[in-house]
């Protein structure tokens, strides 16, 4: 519903003008470099989506899928995880798809944390972890400038059938690596 009903809004570089797009076009978007323009897309994006929650529009995963990925389109991880932790407030499931999303936003900001943490929370949810997510926590941990742990899970997304008690013994290792006592 949110889908036919909202407006996800986007910026024209030429006009500067705002114009409004659905949620079908808005995939198709270059990504925005001024960040004060990402930022306001987002709030926006956000703005509309709480609205029609105070409308009383029922919400699902999709509808939050729509905000995370407007948040993960404009580079900003915050508002992703803002989103998220209120999706599972309202005690949403979210699928892998959101993962996908929120993996993926911890690549702009070079947060391995966060990206480690979603990984643990998919375990405990029981959503299957594809291989490419431990391939972009490796990516993750290696922009944030770790040396040992990007392989634990460069070697997991390599080989099929991760075990999840592998994946949760790399999580472990990686927070050691970082300073986290797991």
């Amino acid at each position: 519903m949110l889908k036919s009903v909202a407006r996800i809004v986007g910026s024209s570089r030429n006009t500067n003008k705002i114009i409004t797009l659905s949620s079908n076009q808005v995939r198709f978007i270059r990504f925005e470099t001024n960040a004060q323009v990402r930022t306001q897309q987002t709030d926006i994006a956000i703005q509309k989506f709480g609205s029609l929650k105070y409308m009383g529009m029922p919400v699902n995963v999709d509808h939050y899928n729509e905000i995370i990925y407007q948040c993960t389109v404009n580079a900003q991880s915050d508002k992703a995880k803002y989103m998220f932790d209120e999706m599972r407030a309202e005690n949403i499931i979210p699928d892998v798809e959101t993962f996908a999303m929120l993996i993926g936003c911890c690549l702009f900001d070079s947060n391995p944390l966060r990206a480690i943490n979603y990984l643990e929370e998919m375990i405990l949810l029981n959503v299957e972890i594809p291989k490419s997510f431990l391939t972009t926590v490796a990516e993750v941990l290696t922009k944030a400038g770790y040396k040992k742990t990007p392989a634990l899970f460069s070697a997991l997304g390599a080989k099929d059938g991760a075990k999840k008690e592998d994946i949760l013994s790399a999580s472990q290792q990686a927070k050691l690596e970082i300073g986290i006592k797991a």
